[in-house]
């Protein structure tokens, strides 16, 4: 029994413009980097509440320490972002 589809070349052309938005070398650059500023926030601030709880906070040097850094291009192409505690910022 065949089946009559409507609307899948526009389908396809959705999800061609996804896919070049998302691009991250691309014109999408400043979307994936706005994406990676954003999804690490919520982890940043996991990281925060598990430094301050248990143990207590004694110095707070590591609580201090823990930052998100910028967002950096990959040498095999790509976005990538890093949380936590980074050489520069430790005394």
């Amino acid at each position: 029994m065949p089946m009559n589809v409507d609307g899948l070349d526009h389908f396809m052309t959705d999800i061609a413009g996804m896919a070049s938005a998302m691009d991250a070398d691309g014109a999408g650059a400043p979307t994936a980097k706005h994406i990676l500023e954003e999804a690490a926030v919520p982890i940043h601030q996991q990281m925060k509440a598990n430094a301050s709880r248990n143990p207590k906070i004694i110095s707070g040097k590591l609580h201090g320490a823990l930052n998100i850094g910028k967002v950096k291009r990959r040498r095999n192409g790509g976005k990538q972002i890093t949380i936590g505690v980074h050489r520069k910022d430790w005394d």
